[in-house]
C-alpha cells in the first residue's frame, strides 16, 4: 500500500505555514481600518478558496436560515367583530419529582393553588417504576406564570422541578380522540 507523505490533501499551503502570523493592532483608533481590511482578505481568501474548491470538484455549503412557516397574531379586539374569536392561552408544562409517595394529586394542587389562587392549575400524577421511592407529577400552567414555578423559594427542600419534556415516541391513545 502506497504511504503519502509531505502533503495534506484539502488544507492550503499557507494553513499550514508557521511564518504566517496574523496583524493585531496596537493602537485602537487603527481597529477601524484593520477590521475593514481583514474582512477585505477573508473575502477575497474565502472566494479564492470557493474557486479552489469549484476546481477540485467541491461545492462551497451555504447555510440558510430557516423560514418561519406560520404567524402568531398581535392586533388587539377593537370593535364587537374582532371578539368573535380568540386564541387559547398558551401553555407550559413543569415537571415536579422527588415527592413522598403518599402525595396525591389533590395535596400538589391545594399547594399551588395557595400560591397562585387566581390561575388554572392542572395536575398528573406520572406513572412510577415499581422500585421508584418517589412520585412524580406533571403540571399544567398558563405561559404567562411558567417562570414563577422555578422559583426555589416556592418549593419545600428536596423537591425536583424542571421543565417537562414530551417523549417523541409516546403513542397517542386514538380512542380518546373521537
Amino acid at each position: 500500500m502506497p504511504v503519502i507523505s509531505g502533503s495534506v490533501v484539502g488544507l492550503n499551503k499557507s494553513v499550514l505555514d508557521p511564518k504566517v502570523i496574523p496583524f493585531i493592532p496596537s493602537n485602537p483608533s487603527l481597529n477601524v481600518a484593520s477590521s475593514n481590511m481583514e474582512k477585505n482578505e477573508k473575502n477575497e481568501e474565502i472566494s479564492s478558496q470557493n474557486a479552489l474548491n469549484d476546481a477540485e470538484g467541491f461545492q462551497t455549503v451555504v447555510s440558510r436560515k430557516k423560514k418561519r412557516n406560520f404567524i402568531r397574531g398581535k392586533a388587539s379586539a377593537t370593535n364587537e367583530n374582532d371578539t368573535l374569536i380568540k386564541a387559547v392561552p398558551r401553555n407550559g408544562y413543569i415537571y415536579v419529582g422527588n415527592l413522598h409517595p403518599n402525595t396525591s394529586e389533590n395535596d400538589l394542587k391545594l399547594f399551588l393553588k395557595s400560591k397562585f389562587s387566581d390561575k388554572e392549575i392542572s395536575v398528573d400524577k406520572l406513572p412510577k417504576r415499581p422500585t421508584a421511592k418517589s412520585v412524580s407529577f406533571k403540571i399544567t400552567v398558563e405561559k404567562t406564570i411558567f417562570k414563577d414555578f422555578f422559583k426555589e423559594e416556592l418549593w419545600p427542600e428536596g423537591i425536583l422541578v424542571k421543565k417537562f419534556y414530551f417523549l417523541k415516541n409516546e403513542k397517542v391513545n386514538t380512542s380518546l380522540m373521537n
